[in-house]
């Protein structure tokens, strides 16, 4: 039993790879350039991704990319653009064709943040210790909340 049950065995698993199908996507190669919406500046280091996905690129020092996108039968994808300072750009069901030049703008996005503290680790109630003391003892001074900084950050 053991002398059939072998060369069924070896035959079984040569066989497989001739009945599985190998089902790839259809691709197709995008490039363009990533530049800032409102004074028409090259982006570097902007994203340009397929959500869901480890297909993406980064545009170089003059904004310009290429991408090799999987897209769907009737070749479209999703595409997601994204730089630090910058609103995301999604492009939902975009429709591709092969050799597309597709030029993306991003919108700068800024964001206020209220009592920002750059410095040395901060005491209780958000209060940092001062070396300085009539005591010899730390003081603890209070940040002041009337302070605002302007960060950019990617929405």
């Amino acid at each position: 039993m053991r002398a059939f049950t072998v060369p069924l065995l070896i035959a079984l698993l040569w066989a497989m790879p001739a009945t599985a199908q190998n089902v790839v996507a259809p691709t197709v190669t995008i490039h363009g350039r990533v530049i800032d919406a409102t004074s028409g500046q090259p982006i570097a280091a902007a994203q340009i991704e397929v959500p869901g996905t480890t297909t993406g690129t980064i545009s170089d020092d003059d904004g310009r990319y290429t991408l090799r996108v999987p897209v769907a039968e009737d070749r479209t994808a999703d595409l997601r653009v994204l730089s630090i300072g910058y609103r995301v750009v999604v492009l939902a069901k975009a429709q591709l064709d092969d050799d597309m030049r597709l030029d993306v703008g991003l919108v700068p996005a800024a964001v206020e943040v209220t009592a920002c503290y750059f410095g040395p680790p901060m005491g209780m109630y958000g209060a940092r210790a001062s070396d300085s003391s009539p005591h010899g003892r730390p003081t603890f001074d209070r940040l002041d909340p009337s302070t605002t900084w302007s960060v950019s950050v990617a929405r």
